[in-house]
């Protein structure tokens, strides 16, 4: 077992490289059948990614900016949930690299996938994955703090209240 220190500075290490020249990753802008032929020179391909830590629980956030026309595609959700798994596996793989020990994610929850227009054609992309980050001393499940909070009925609140107010008394007798 490693402390959550140690753990995350090896993450670190292990994602520094994501920019434009490091190691491949897995995104849309690393591809080599582009127009020109060097992704950074078209202006199509936008994607990256980036992680946050809220106690043992890695969060990968995944943004892209893609032509709309790719959103209504009926692979859309598919591609970008290959496209995160694809990022966990290299972070996973760099990690091991870099600290000669294995980083174990286990997913939680599903994936969430918000798509913003921007115009007529293109669209910004944005996905949320969390991870719990076993083998962290100290640290148990937390599951309390990825799971979605409960959602209010304020239908039942209303009720609640309705039900505890008392009838006024009538002065008129």
């Amino acid at each position: 077992m490693a402390s959550i220190l140690e753990i995350i500075t090896g993450i670190q290490e292990a994602i520094k490289e994501k920019h434009h020249g490091g190691t491949p990753v897995g995104l849309k802008r690393e591809t080599e059948d582009l127009i020109q032929g060097c992704s950074i020179y078209d202006p199509r391909v936008m994607d990256g990614f980036g992680v946050q830590y809220q106690g043992n629980v890695l969060i990968l956030k995944y943004h892209s900016e893609m032509p709309l026309i790719k959103v209504h595609d009926k692979a859309f959700e598919t591609d970008i949930q290959r496209t995160v798994k694809d990022v966990v596996e290299h972070i996973k793989k760099e990690y091991k690299k870099v600290t000669k020990k294995s980083l174990d994610l286990t997913s939680v929850g599903e994936i969430q996938i918000l798509v913003q227009s921007a115009n007529r054609r293109t669209a910004y992309v944005n996905a949320v994955q969390n991870y719990i980050i076993n083998g962290v001393d100290g640290i148990g499940k937390q599951k309390a703090l990825v799971e979605p909070a409960q959602q209010t009925n304020f239908a039942d609140i209303a009720k609640r209240w309705l039900m505890g107010v008392r009838q006024p008394k009538s002065y008129l007798k």
